[in-house]
């Protein structure tokens, strides 16, 4: 949309972008191996990577967990899991349910544009925030800005989440502009971004290898339960504030899509 490709061109080049991932593998192997053949590495970021190892005083012949512990582990993680469930929840549904809703009509953007920079916004707040502890340690302040509980960040989300829904519902309320929108999901991605990278850092804090690794494999679920929750509640929520706004203010643009066919003259960003 921004270059005014058409949706037919867009999806080609989408479906060969798979090829960036072993690309992006051997970029990542190559200068690993060759900084440690040729010289001893001077700074940290010159060690090459290793699979993680068993700390000395870890049982080497537990490979396995028993139910009982798994069951313990399970419960110690839930308030991690529970966190990150509706973290990702309501980052999901705020862009897929919620903002498809908060169309702009005076605005320069049409209404079908608006939605790609509610997504961009997104994009842009899980790119600032996933890794914002690797730009912090490059000022040797990464410790500082560590969260050892970041599931009360995600009382936040939910409040993003609830905020916007009554914006959408009485048509936008206190939010004047396509950019001042844009920067909620920004943010709530930010936020999200934030917790996902902390909950897995701290998850089995003090554990074994091994207890870890299970803690941080069931943390993974709550990504993808999070993900099907949205996808059928998603809908609801759409349908239900897009019929209010069609039917409460008619003059209004109740949705950032478009009815008619591509047209790159109305369809181009830039």
């Amino acid at each position: 949309m921004l270059v005014c490709l058409s949706p037919k061109i867009s999806l080609l080049l989408v479906t060969t972008l798979w090829i960036l991932l072993p690309i992006s593998y051997i970029a990542m192997e190559e200068p690993s191996n060759s900084n440690h053949s040729n010289h001893n590495p001077n700074s940290v970021t010159e060690i090459p990577y290793s699979p993680l190892e068993s700390n000395h005083n870890d049982d080497a012949s537990k490979t396995r967990l028993s139910i009982i512990e798994m069951l313990s582990l399970l419960w110690q993680t839930v308030p991690l899991f529970i966190g990150l469930f509706i973290s990702n929840f309501c980052k999901q549904l705020l862009v897929s349910g919620v903002m498809t809703t908060m169309a702009f009509p005076n605005d320069s953007v049409t209404p079908r544009n608006q939605y790609l920079i509610y997504v961009l916004a997104s994009g842009t707040g899980d790119l600032l925030g996933r890794p914002y502890l690797g730009y912090l340690s490059y000022c040797g302040i990464a410790d500082k800005f560590a969260i050892r509980k970041p599931w009360f960040l995600s009382l936040f989300n939910a409040f993003i989440v609830i905020l916007m829904v009554f914006a959408s519902w009485f048509h936008f309320g206190f939010l004047s502009h396509l950019y001042a929108a844009s920067a909620v999901p920004l943010f709530n991605s930010f936020l999200v971004g934030m917790i996902l990278v902390n909950t897995f850092q701290f998850a089995g804090e003090g554990l074994s290898v091994v207890e870890r690794r299970f803690c941080r494999a069931f943390l993974t679920g709550a990504l993808w339960a999070a993900n099907l929750a949205v996808a059928l509640i998603g809908l609801i929520v759409e349908y239900q504030l897009r019929e209010h706004c069609e039917y409460t203010f008619e003059d209004a643009a109740c949705f950032t899509r478009s009815s008619t066919p591509w047209d790159p003259s109305a369809s181009c960003v830039l």
